[in-house]
């Protein structure tokens, strides 16, 4: 497999290109030993059901283009949404890597 880095940053790309909402602050993803996508959205607000229909299609769109993903014929993924808590939003956990930040005038 290609490196997992650049695989997840590129297909998260392709998922998230026009559907990054102004209450998403930051986006954050990682890849765990047993194949599962994590994508973890801090937000301005208690996450909604739009909110994960957001993070649900980008990882459709990743798995499109990045179909080296597939753990025998089943993708796995989790999405962690949280409402942001006032802290430096780069000083949150953010796993493998950021895939977005919003900018803040702290």
């Amino acid at each position: 497999m290609k490196n997992i880095y650049s695989i997840l940053l590129c297909g998260l790309h392709v998922g998230f290109l026009g559907e990054i909402r102004p209450n998403i602050r930051g986006i954050a993803f990682d890849y765990g030993d047993d194949g599962t996508v994590y994508l973890y959205g801090y937000l301005d607000n208690e996450p909604t059901d739009e909110d994960y229909d957001i993070f649900s299609y980008a990882l459709t769109e990743l798995y499109s283009v990045s179909p080296e993903l597939d753990a025998n014929g089943q993708y796995k993924e989790k999405i962690i949404l949280t409402k942001y808590n006032g802290k430096n939003i780069k000083k949150q956990p953010h796993y493998m890597d950021w895939f977005y930040i919003r900018y803040e005038d702290y």
